[in-house]
């Protein structure tokens, strides 16, 4: 980009040079010129930051993806920890209705020695 930059500088010196001293018809020659290269600079500059904005476009596209795909993971296993937060409640109360009935046996023997011994006497 430093070529055009000081071929621009140079040209619109050269111009410039030409407005003050020369025919309006050279004049506006040289304005012309002027513009056109301020076109094509102007249309390199739009080309390479359409090439940047799809790099980065394309980028964000992969970005999304993965993260689209890391969410679904995620979903999951949720879901599996779900399931085996379910399964750990019906295992508790399955443990505490097992528990209840050992405590409900214990008790119930503890009766049924305390008879057979009050029973003896």
């Amino acid at each position: 980009m430093a070529a055009p930059t000081k071929r621009f500088a140079s040209g619109c010196t050269t111009i410039l040079q030409e407005v003050r001293g020369g025919p309006r018809r050279v004049a506006q020659h040289a304005l012309a010129a002027c513009k056109t290269e301020l076109d094509i600079r102007n249309s390199e500059r739009t080309a390479t930051a359409l090439t940047d904005t799809a790099r980065v476009s394309d980028k964000m596209r992969l970005s999304v993806d993965h993260l689209e795909r890391l969410t679904e993971t995620l979903l999951e296993i949720t879901n599996d920890m779900v399931d085996v937060v379910r399964g750990v409640r019906e295992s508790g109360r399955r443990m505490e209705l097992a528990t209840y009935v050992m405590v409900g046996t214990t008790i119930a023997q503890l009766f049924y020695i305390a008879f057979q011994v009050l029973g003896k006497r």
